[in-house]
């Protein structure tokens, strides 16, 4: 990708983008003329004539051009504008923003790619100079972090605020989420580095009391920004059978619980399943979340819509990525559907 400002041609879901302040080389100015004409209709064999060129050559060009990052392709779905449904979720839940995925495929891999691409972007605008942000990682974060656009900031601190259930070990030589997040903005990164869950509640006391981690656990209580993910209990039941939870605990989960947010098991309503492990349990508290300025949640897929419902309920969510299954189900299926162009 070449430096300096850039202007863009618009055609019909396609950007071209080309560099204004430094030059263009011959090779970089026909793959652009290629790309337009392809991009507006034209086929292949059709750009190579209009070119006087081979139509392989014409395939080389498009490569080119998009290997310069020349060329974004948007796909417009109408179903992730559907005004009406995000003006439901907003003023049901008093939210300021709700951004809606239609994964291409199904699966929960391709679920947590559309709202990491998502969420990515919602995120990305959101941080300035100054910020904290708090984080639970999770492999939904984690997937944010994948796609976190480069967004040089001063003075941010990126701060774990508890343990997620999910958090995936990263590969060797692979930064973790909490550094992914970090370099995106050029911040610092603090983790939390205790147990999620601890035995009783002095021995509790007597780990958040140490240094780092009481640092640590106060800059999540003053983070602007919280991101997160909710778990459901049916996903993560391996995760939860191999805690250090007691069965009686695990049976009272498994029975009542519909996930947990920021590793805090809730029912159905958003009550505290299990108030002696929630006094047992290092992180953020629900009411530290409640009271955020930036409360973003990342969730998707039928597993987790009452869980998503119950954090939406009781205050912990002020901007929301999900899917448009997911919404329907939380608001009712009695929304009608509308998107721009239904305005025509």
């Amino acid at each position: 990708m070449y430096g300096g400002k850039h202007r863009s041609i618009v055609l019909p879901a396609v950007v071209f983008y080309y560099p204004v302040m430094n030059p263009l080389s011959s090779r970089d100015i026909q793959s652009l003329d290629a790309a337009k004409l392809y991009y507006s209709g034209l086929n292949q064999e059709q750009v190579a004539q209009r070119l006087h060129v081979s139509r392989p050559t014409v395939s080389k060009l498009l490569a080119h051009a998009n290997a310069q990052g020349f060329i974004e392709v948007r796909v417009l779905d109408p179903r992730e504008q559907d005004e009406l449904l995000v003006a439901e979720l907003q003023r049901r839940y008093h939210l300021l923003d709700a951004v809606l995925v239609s994964p291409a495929r199904s699966g929960a891999d391709a679920m947590r790619d559309a709202l990491g691409r998502a969420g990515a972007h919602l995120v990305g605008s959101l941080v300035r100079d100054g910020d904290t942000i708090g984080l639970v990682p999770s492999r939904t974060m984690s997937t944010v972090a994948d796609y976190l656009e480069p967004r040089p900031r001063r003075n941010v601190d990126v701060i774990q605020l508890s343990c997620g259930l999910s958090d995936p070990a990263p590969r060797p030589g692979r930064p973790s989420t909490l550094e992914r997040f970090a370099a995106a903005f050029s911040a610092r990164c603090y983790d939390l580095s205790a147990p999620t869950f601890l035995a009783s509640v002095p021995l509790r006391t007597r780990v958040t009391q140490t240094p780092h981690v009481r640092r640590v656990l106060d800059a999540g209580v003053h983070a602007r920004i919280a991101v997160y993910t909710v778990g459901d209990v049916r996903t993560n039941r391996e995760l939860i059978n191999a805690s250090p939870l007691s069965l009686h605990e695990k049976e009272i989960i498994f029975s009542r619980s519909v996930g947990d947010i920021c590793a805090r098991f809730v029912d159905r309503e958003g009550r505290i399943c299990l108030p002696d492990l929630n006094n047992r349990t290092v992180g953020i508290t629900l009411p530290q979340l409640r009271h955020k300025e930036q409360k973003i949640l990342v969730a998707g897929g039928t597993e987790k819509a009452d869980v998503v419902k119950a954090a939406l309920e009781h205050g912990y969510v002020n901007r929301l990525v999900t899917d448009v299954h997911t919404a329907r189900y939380i608001v009712g299926t009695n929304v009608p559907f509308k998107h721009e162009r239904s305005k025509k």
